[in-house]
């Protein structure tokens, strides 16, 4: 079964937001991401983009692809995005799941493909 929770926190349009999940318990289907506000009900596919348990990347309605590291259940991710105008265009999600290890690129480019949806 899937189960999708949101987090209800206000439009990040600007600057660099900073959270830390810590994964109790996985399903089959586990992702951690970010969805554009104006796209919450597009059956995730238009505005998504999710990283699974399993290490597979799911950019923006596009084809899924994998980058050999996922997360497991007591697994601490922290996930990072930037949306500073010099930051790769405009919208990056940066992952690290092991506490101190260095940070993974996950999306770059974000605003210009969502911006791509849209129009």
């Amino acid at each position: 079964t899937h189960e999708v929770k949101l987090l209800d926190y206000p439009e990040m349009t600007s600057g660099t937001f900073q959270w830390c999940c810590e994964l109790e318990e996985l399903c089959n289907y586990t992702w951690l991401g970010v969805q554009h506000t104006g796209m919450q009900d597009a059956n995730f596919d238009d505005g998504c983009f999710f990283y699974s348990h399993a290490g597979t990347l799911y950019p923006n309605r596009t084809s899924s692809s994998t980058i050999g590291f996922g997360f497991a259940p007591g697994s601490k991710v922290t996930l990072t995005l930037d949306l500073r105008a010099d930051a790769d265009q405009g919208g990056t999600l940066t992952a690290t799941v092991v506490e101190g290890g260095a940070p993974i690129t996950l999306f770059t480019n974000m605003r210009q493909e969502v911006l791509n949806c849209e129009g």
